[in-house]
């Protein structure tokens, strides 16, 4: 063997220790880009899903429901996590009289939050238009026995007299008066705390 032939040898081996770094850097370089890129897309994505709930909100208020279940759609469609838009959309639903639709996408919701009030009492007002008194009785019940927070108190207890005229509208007067002696045990407790606090 040649002594220059010896000295030749390091070279392709530094050549290929070079492209393997060279691979490997243009490949860490791809991922950062990719996930830059992957992140802007789901930032514009969210703002177009939060611009889409705005117009929404605007059409509900207009009264024009069928722009707002639009907007409501395209906005959950953009955000699909987003309980808010989702809710937006049953509530224009149930507006529209669509109670089939509003009370499936109620249901959905609920499967993340079951013990929301608020989606308990959306779909005991649904199970209400729908005439389905045990349905209604069910997820009015859901919602009262739901956890409240201290300052929601009358708001619970607009959601039993609620309850109230519904079970004495549909001709269930015994049940009726047991959430009336309920809400009369309610207001004792709070004014019996009320006096304690002072």
């Amino acid at each position: 063997m040649h002594a220059h032939e010896a000295a030749d040898r390091p070279a392709p081996v530094h050549n290929e220790v070079a492209r393997l770094v060279f691979l490997v850097l243009v490949a860490v370089a791809a991922f950062f880009l990719t996930r830059a890129i992957a992140a802007n897309n789901r930032d514009l994505t969210m703002r177009n899903a939060a611009e889409w709930y705005r117009r929404g909100e605007a059409y509900a208020r207009a009264g024009d429901l069928d722009r707002a279940i639009d907007a409501y759609r395209r906005a959950t469609v953009r955000n699909r996590d987003n309980n808010t838009y989702q809710l937006a959309l049953a509530r224009a639903l149930a507006r529209q009289h669509d109670y089939d639709a509003a009370r499936a996408l109620l249901l959905s919701i609920r499967e993340s939050e079951p013990d929301n009030p608020q989606i308990n009492l959306d779909l005991a007002r649904v199970a209400a238009e729908r005439e389905d008194v045990t349905e209604a009785l069910r997820f009015y019940h859901d919602a009262l026995y739901a956890p409240w927070s201290p300052s929601d108190a009358e708001a619970r207890r607009a959601v039993r007299l609620e309850l109230i005229r519904f079970l004495m509208t549909h001709g269930q007067t015994g049940r009726a008066w047991a959430e009336m002696l309920a809400a009369q045990a309610d207001t004792s407790d709070r004014a019996k705390h009320g006096a304690v606090i002072k």
